[in-house]
C-alpha cells in the first residue's frame, strides 16, 4: 500500500479469462471478470507453386514456410488455416500494396503471379477486429529464364559459292527450358547487277523444340536467289526460347558472307596453284637428285669394302629412305592441291568443260581482233562474263561507236562482222542461246499513243543480232529466246540516257545439249 493508501497488483501473461475480487480483512469487493480475447493466428500455411507450363518443371508444395523461390511467371496458390473465424485476411507486400484472401470460415485462399522479388507478411483480422500480432516476414525470390545460346559450327568463315547452290549449315543451340523457333536470316549485301536494299529475308528451320541442347544440320538451297558473279549474301541464324511470360528471348550467331566468285578470279587462283606446283616440283626434283647421288656414293663405298655395314652407314641409308618418303608425300600433297583446284573450277563455273574452253577461245579471239585496224576501239565495248544464267557476251555502244542507226534496227558493218565472228565460235557449241536487246530511256516518238516503242526497237535489234549470228554459223535450233527489254535493265541506272545502256547481250546458257 502506498502513501495514498492505494494498493495495486499486476497479473502477467493471462492466457484465459478469470473472475476476481478484492478482500481486506473482513471486507470483500464485488466480483469482476477479466475476459481474455485470443488473437487470430495462422495454424497452417500451404503454398502450391506452379511453374509456367512451358518450363515443364514440377509443382512444388511449401508447408508452413512462406519463403518462395520460383521461376518468373510461376503461380503461387496460398491456403491458410486460422484458429478463429476471420473477417479479413490479406498479403501485405513491402511496398505497402495488399492482396486479399477469399475467406471460408476459418480458412482463406489467394493466388499470386510471381513476377518481381519482394517481401511480404500475412495479416489476419477476426470478427472482433483483432489482428494477428507481429506477423512473420517472408521473401519472394525470382529465378529468371536465361537467354538461349547459339554457335554456328559450319561454316565458321566466309565462303565461296559452289555449283550446287546447296550450303551445309551446322549450328549448336541450348536453353534452360526449350525453344520456340530457329530462323535463317539473309540479305544481299553486294551486287554488280541488282539493287542492294538491305532487306533481310527469313526462313524457319525445323527444330525439336523440347530438347534443351542439340545440334541442327540444315542444307540451305540458295538457288532461288539467282546469284550472279561477285554477288555477296550475308546470313546469320537466330534462336528463340519458349518464354511466354516475358516474351521469347533470342540469340544470334555470327554473320557469314557467301560470295559468288568470278571466272577470272578462279582462273587466276588456278594459275597461282599451277605456278606454285611447278616451283615445288622443281625443288623436289633437285632434292631427289641430291638423294640419288648420296645413295650412289654409299653404294660405291659398300662395293669397295665387303665388310658389314657400320652404324653410321646404316643411319645414312635410313635417313635417305626417310627423305625419299617425305618427297613422295610432298608430291602427293601437290597432286591433291591441283585436283582440288580442278574440282573448284568444275563446281564454280557451272558450265561444261567445252563451254569454258570456248570462253578462253572467245577471249583469245577478242585479243586477236584488238590488233586489227578494222575493229580498233570497238572491242573495249565487248565484255564476257559468267552470270547466273550462263556465259554472257555483252556488246555495248559508246559515244564514239554505235552499232545501230538512231531509232532503227539496222546494224552497221563493223558490228555485224563482230557478231558474225562471235557466232562462228558459238556455233561450235551445242548450248542454247538467248539474245537480248536493250535501249536507253529516250522515248521513241509516238510510243505514248501505242505506236512503235523501245520494246519493239530492242526486240528488233536482238533479232538483227540473231540474223548475224546465224550468218556466222549458229544453228537455228540453238536460238532459245529473243528478248526485248527496252530500258527495264539499265546498265547505268544513275544515268538512264547513258549510251552504255544501248547494248546487245548474247547468253550461252548453262550446259544443255540439244
Amino acid at each position: 500500500m502506498d502513501s495514498n493508501q492505494t494498493s495495486s497488483y499486476k497479473l502477467n501473461e493471462l492466457t484465459r479469462s478469470v473472475v476476481y475480487y478484492v478482500q481486506a480483512d473482513d471486507i470483500q469487493s464485488d466480483q469482476f471478470k477479466i475476459e481474455v480475447l485470443n488473437r487470430p493466428l495462422i495454424n497452417s500455411l500451404a503454398i502450391e507453386v506452379i511453374p509456367p507450363s512451358y518450363s515443364k518443371l514440377p509443382i512444388e508444395i511449401l508447408n508452413d514456410n512462406g519463403n518462395i523461390q520460383a521461376l518468373k511467371g510461376s503461380l503461387a496458390k496460398f491456403n491458410i488455416g486460422s484458429n478463429k473465424e476471420l473477417k479479413k485476411a490479406e498479403i501485405v507486400f513491402s511496398d505497402s500494396t495488399t492482396l486479399p484472401f477469399e475467406l471460408i470460415n476459418k480458412s482463406a485462399s489467394s493466388e499470386l503471379r510471381l513476377l518481381t522479388e519482394q517481401d511480404y507478411s500475412i495479416r489476419l483480422i477476426d470478427e472482433e477486429n483483432i489482428s494477428n500480432e507481429n506477423p512473420i516476414q517472408y521473401s519472394i525470390k525470382i529465378i529468371d529464364d536465361e537467354f538461349p545460346f547459339i554457335e554456328l559450327t559450319n561454316p565458321t568463315e566466309d565462303i565461296k559459292l559452289g555449283a550446287t547452290d546447296l550450303i551445309p549449315i551446322s549450328v549448336k543451340v541450348s536453353d534452360d527450358f526449350g525453344f520456340s523457333k530457329l530462323t535463317l536470316n539473309y540479305r544481299l549485301s553486294a551486287s554488280r547487277y541488282k539493287e542492294v536494299t538491305g532487306q533481310i529475308n527469313s526462313k524457319i528451320i525445323d527444330i525439336d523444340k523440347n530438347i534443351n541442347e542439340q545440334i541442327i544440320n540444315h542444307i540451305w538451297d540458295i538457288s532461288p536467289e539467282q546469284l550472279a558473279e561477285d554477288d555477296v549474301v550475308t546470313f546469320y541464324l537466330e534462336i528463340f526460347d519458349n518464354d511466354n511470360i516475358s516474351g521469347p528471348k533470342s540469340a544470334k550467331s555470327v554473320s557469314i558472307n557467301i560470295r559468288v566468285p568470278s571466272l577470272d578470279e578462279l582462273f587466276a587462283q588456278a594459275d597461282n596453284v599451277n605456278k606454285s606446283a611447278q616451283e615445288d616440283f622443281k625443288e623436289i626434283f633437285e632434292e631427289a637428285k641430291k638423294l640419288s647421288d648420296e645413295l650412289k656414293n654409299i653404294e660405291n663405298e659398300l662395293k669397295k669394302d665387303s665388310k658389314e655395314i657400320t652404324y653410321e652407314e646404316k643411319d645414312k641409308i635410313e635417313k635417305s629412305i626417310e627423305k625419299f618418303n617425305e618427297l613422295a608425300d610432298k608430291v602427293e600433297d601437290i597432286q591433291q592441291e591441283m585436283q582440288k583446284m580442278q574440282k573448284d573450277l568444275a563446281e564454280n563455273n557451272l558450265l561444261s568443260e567445252e563451254t569454258l574452253k570456248k570462253y578462253m577461245e572467245l577471249q583469245e579471239l577478242l585479243d586477236e581482233l584488238s590488233s586489227s585496224s578494222d575493229f580498233e576501239g570497238i572491242l573495249d565495248q565487248v565484255e564476257i562474263e559468267i552470270i547466273d544464267e550462263g556465259l554472257r557476251i555483252e556488246i555495248m555502244e559508246s559515244s564514239e561507236d554505235v552499232f545501230f542507226e538512231v531509232g532503227t534496227a539496222q546494224m552497221n558493218n563493223r558490228a555485224e562482222q563482230l557478231v558474225k565472228l562471235i557466232g562462228k565460235e558459238i556455233s561450235k557449241l551445242n548450248n542454247k542461246i538467248v539474245i537480248e536487246g536493250h535501249t536507253d530511256s529516250r522515248p521513241f516518238p509516238g510510243a505514248e499513243n501505242g505506236g512503235y516503242s523501245n520494246y519493239e526497237l530492242s526486240a528488233d535489234r536482238a533479232n538483227a543480232a540473231r540474223r548475224s549470228l546465224i550468218n556466222g554459223g549458229v544453228k537455228q535450233e540453238q536460238i532459245d529466246e529473243i528478248r526485248g527489254y527496252a530500258d527495264n535493265r539499265l546498265r547505268n541506272k544513275n544515268n538512264p540516257f547513258d549510251v552504255v545502256n544501248r547494248r546487245i547481250s548474247i547468253i550461252v546458257k548453262y550446259t544443255n545439249p540439244l
